[in-house]
């Protein structure tokens, strides 16, 4: 089956276009830990220049964790949660909002809480989801995490 992913770009006027692309799940096997204090992203935009400035940091990783004031918020393009050994829990502060996270977080099937780094390395694993990954279809085994 093939998916698609609609991208609609809105300005002060509304819609300014509507774009459809296939979809293909990117391959996160690895993900290297980035601090930044002053990362801001609280909706969806075209202009994902201080996201992608962090991305570059990743080294050999195929992805990052954003760490923002000691505290774990998303990837550079997922929500995240982590398996304390009981729960799933996800970032109380992530940068977005996502909409995945919201119906999750509705379901019980995730709690919010503040995520440190000792709270990440005390974990087996972490999920990856948004509007077009399923909890619990991609996940990264703390093994593949580097701070």
């Amino acid at each position: 089956m093939d998916f698609y992913k609609a991208r609609v770009v809105y300005g002060e006027q509304g819609v300014e276009t509507v774009e459809y692309a296939p979809y293909s799940m990117r391959n996160i096997n690895s993900l290297q830990v980035v601090e930044n204090d002053t990362i801001v992203y609280d909706y969806k935009c075209t202009d994902r220049s201080r996201l992608n400035a962090l991305v570059a940091q990743k080294g050999n990783c195929d992805d990052i964790i954003i760490v923002k004031h000691g505290l774990l918020t998303d990837t550079s393009f997922t929500n995240l949660a982590i398996y304390d050994g009981k729960h799933w829990v996800t970032p109380k502060h992530p940068l977005l909002h996502g909409t995945k996270r919201a119906e999750l977080l509705d379901k019980r099937i995730i709690r919010e809480a503040d995520i440190t780094l000792e709270d990440l390395r005390n974990t087996n694993k972490i999920s990856l989801f948004n509007a077009m990954i399923e909890f619990g279809e991609m996940e990264v085994t703390i093994e593949n995490v580097h701070f």
